[in-house]
């Protein structure tokens, strides 16, 4: 905490710390500034929460929080950055267990999930293998336990080789000696695939698709169609292995076309590139450069089908990338991401407004976790396809209870209730003598859209 508050009160060192503040102009201080950040970061607060505790309003504290923010990051390559030449650590030169096989070590790289709120659009892309909304995000640090390296704002869904193959290809990158990598694909017939394919597109259009998969009764109707049309049924198996296979291969196109140099020829389905860009590639031992001679077969109906689902680090950017842009230039690209994907959730306190209407609809109630450890693989592959069937469980009460509120509505009111209405409503005129009770029953009875009109009137229209 001192370290923070040194660093936001250093600017006079030539550090480039600089908060906007003028007190004639009426702004918040400084103090104020470092306070309402503090409070936000240490009780993981809303902005609601800290609105109210600082007396001010959430646009405020929205933007005081974002300029502290920026403050920060501006100073993020004076304090971390990867350390080169660096001696031997101590930790590792004192112990017999680590030296001299560890004399090359300088640290460690790992990942951490960090819960996210998005509009309902983006949820698909921020849903990870837990079933909770957040983002990837990757860390490097020392033996002193600093951090060498901080990379954050890939989507939850994105896995932990799709994040570090960006730190370590992006301007900032992570500066680690690259690696491999190696996999073997199961290879359809065309003519499967194109049935598989349209098959898949045809439950999406009919809302089938849950986030990134279909429940085993679609996968079902799927196999059974490809069984109809080329007379033999693959094992679901291996179609879920092919779908995870095109979204795959759609990630590493889209990472290609994000490269400097690449291009795409429609007609053909193919990655295009000079020569000397293709031999780079190569050369660093990309498995991306078997796109210089892979047609990708079907990628427009794999966009069709994965995109909305797919975690591109559009957002994403290193502590260095932050410090070089502007604090305007960062609140105007938040305002545009807000305008385009929609504004996250303001807090866990809206689901206590009491104005919220209340449904019948049950929802049910999310598996628990038990408490026997299992190492089993599949493990995470059955908790997606549950919450999967657990979200068309609730869709399907959804739909139930309209349906009864639809046959409530054209079910006609029935007789005998109404004739109780006319009745209670003849006996409590003061105009109509007793004597008259019968006969004023028996005519309003004859014509049911005169009962009804009667009951609507006022004292005067009745009695007339």
């Amino acid at each position: 905490m001192g370290l923070l508050l040194l660093l936001i009160f250093d600017g006079s060192t030539g550090d480039g710390i600089i908060i906007s503040y003028n007190q004639d102009a009426g702004l918040l201080s400084i103090d104020e500034q470092i306070a309402m950040f503090l409070h936000t970061l240490a009780h993981s607060v809303t902005n609601r929460v800290t609105a109210n505790r600082f007396n001010h309003s959430g646009e405020t504290v929205s933007r005081y929080f974002h300029e502290v923010l920026n403050a920060i990051c501006k100073v993020y390559p004076n304090y971390i950055f990867i350390p080169e030449n660096a001696p031997i650590p101590q930790q590792i030169m004192a112990n017999n267990r680590f030296y001299p096989y560890f004399k090359d070590c300088i640290g460690a790289i790992d990942g951490t999930h960090i819960p996210a709120h998005v509009s309902l659009s983006m949820q698909a892309m921020y849903r990870n293998r837990k079933g909770f909304l957040s983002q990837n995000c990757l860390m490097a640090y020392g033996f002193d336990m600093k951090f060498h390296y901080v990379f954050a704002g890939w989507e939850g869904s994105a896995t932990d080789a799709t994040v570090l193959w960006s730190a370590l290809n992006r301007g900032d990158r992570l500066k680690v000696p690259d690696g491999q990598a190696r996999r073997e694909n199961y290879h359809w017939d065309p003519k499967e695939e194109r049935v598989l394919m349209d098959m898949l597109l045809l439950m999406k259009q009919r809302g089938r698709k849950s986030e990134k998969n279909f429940t085993k009764a679609y996968w079902d109707e799927v196999l059974a169609k490809i069984k109809e049309e080329r007379g033999r049924e693959p094992d679901i198996v291996n179609a879920k292995n092919k779908l995870r296979n095109w979204r795959a291969r759609y990630k590493e196109v889209k990472q290609l076309l994000n490269m400097s140099g690449f291009g795409w020829y429609d007609t053909r389905k193919m990655v295009t590139a000079p020569n000397d860009v293709w031999n780079a590639l190569v050369q660093a031992k990309s498995k991306l450069s078997k796109y210089k001679t892979l047609q990708v077969s079907f990628f427009d109906e794999i966009h069709e089908l994965v995109a909305d689902d797919v975690a591109e680090g559009n957002i994403a950017m290193t502590g260095g990338e932050c410090s070089t842009i502007d604090v305007e230039a960062m609140m105007t690209d938040e305002e545009f991401i807000n305008a385009t994907y929609g504004t996250p959730y303001t807090g866990l306190n809206d689901m206590d407004d009491g104005s919220l209407p209340e449904t019948d609809v049950q929802t049910p109630e999310p598996s628990r976790p038990t408490a026997t450890h299992t190492s089993n693989k599949n493990t995470g592959k059955k908790r997606r396809s549950q919450v999967g069937e657990e979200i068309n469980q609730t869709l399907a009460n959804v739909a139930v209870a309209v349906n009864n509120l639809a046959e409530r509505i054209n079910t006609p009111e029935p007789v005998y209730m109404l004739l109780n209405k006319v009745t209670n409503v003849v006996i409590s005129c003061p105009f109509i003598p007793p004597q008259a009770y019968v006969a004023v029953t028996e005519y309003l009875a004859q014509d049911e859209r005169k009962a009804n009109l009667f009951l609507t009137y006022n004292d005067e229209m009745k009695q007339q």
